[in-house]
């Protein structure tokens, strides 16, 4: 899986690119546990841009789920 990462304002998004699925489940959650470091100063999380994926399976939806919860 590949990531693109751009800054807007004090928010990080991520581009995850390729399939999201329960293979590249682990991988999308470990990018996204990166960038709580950087992102927990800032008044918003880190933000997840799909367009680049080619498809997103039950598992690569749980990630930002998940992390949406735990961050609540």
């Amino acid at each position: 899986m590949h990531f693109s990462s751009r800054q807007f304002a004090d928010a990080v998004v991520r581009a995850p690119a390729d399939r999201i699925d329960h293979a590249a489940a682990e991988e999308l959650e470990r990018a996204l546990a990166s960038l709580a470091p950087q992102s927990a100063a800032a008044t918003s999380g880190p933000a997840i841009d799909f367009p680049g994926a080619d498809e997103i399976g039950n598992a690569g939806l749980r990630v930002p789920v998940i992390g949406a919860y735990d961050a609540g």
